[in-house]
């Protein structure tokens, strides 16, 4: 079973160095990189989110033999590009898409309030917001050439996030909703991710917006389902 794995916006493939390293045979976890970010910094940036997913999807099929199974895993940003991704495939109806992981996000009808309010921030209180949900270290958000190089990428990302539409109907894949306790992009605006997912289940973790790479519990939860549909 293949996981490709997508970042949160102003991420790179890097965040998901401790799920690769715990690849197996039932489990291949995969990093997508989009262009603009981490190992591709030099590349010029996608603009929109429907470029995002061409881009994305372009990229999966390159990794997909026609009777391989899948998964995605998308944190934040990417659970936004997994939704839309997954959409794809069932409109295709391929079937070899098994199930999306949707971590740190809210439900589409939420995700204009969830971070609109970042968007009209000055440099100054966006690095400090991003500090304070653990995005970036205090003295990341205080070194010049780190935040010329990081905050043009990030703002980018949440310019895509703000202008996004997503779709309104339901995902024919199963889901799981993986959320924090203490995090402000979800805090009450998951559960009606139900009325986007024709089947859906809800795992709720200890930390904050980046549980995903802090936290065992949701690699252990994503090995789970793998063993699960490995076995069949």
């Amino acid at each position: 079973m293949k996981i490709f794995c997508l970042p949160p916006a102003g991420g790179s493939a890097s965040n998901y160095g401790k799920y690769i390293r715990a690849s197996s045979i039932s489990a291949e976890f995969i990093a997508v990189e989009y262009p603009g970010h981490g190992a591709l910094l030099r590349d010029a940036a996608l603009e929109d989110m429907n470029s995002l997913v061409e881009y994305t999807i372009r990229e999966i099929e390159k990794l997909l033999g026609k009777d391989d199974r899948f998964a995605l895993l998308g944190h934040s940003m990417g659970a936004m590009l997994a939704y839309e991704i997954a959409h794809h495939f069932g409109v295709c109806r391929d079937n070899r898409l098994k199930r999306v992981f949707l971590c740190g996000c809210a439900s589409p009808n939420y995700l204009m309030s969830a971070y609109d309010e970042f968007v009209l921030l000055s440099d100054d209180d966006f690095a400090a917001k991003l500090s304070s949900i653990g995005g970036i270290t205090k003295e990341m958000a205080s070194n010049i050439l780190f935040r010329e190089l990081f905050l043009n990428v990030v703002r980018k990302d949440f310019r895509i996030i703000s202008e996004y539409l997503p779709q309104m109907r339901k995902l024919s894949v199963p889901a799981s909703i993986m959320v924090a306790e203490d995090d402000m992009f979800t805090s009450g605006k998951y559960k009606t991710w139900k009325m986007f997912c024709s089947d859906a289940d809800f795992h709720i973790f200890t930390g904050g917006h980046f549980f995903v790479a802090n936290n065992p519990e949701v690699l252990q939860t994503v090995y789970d389902y793998c063993n699960q549909l490995h076995a069949n």
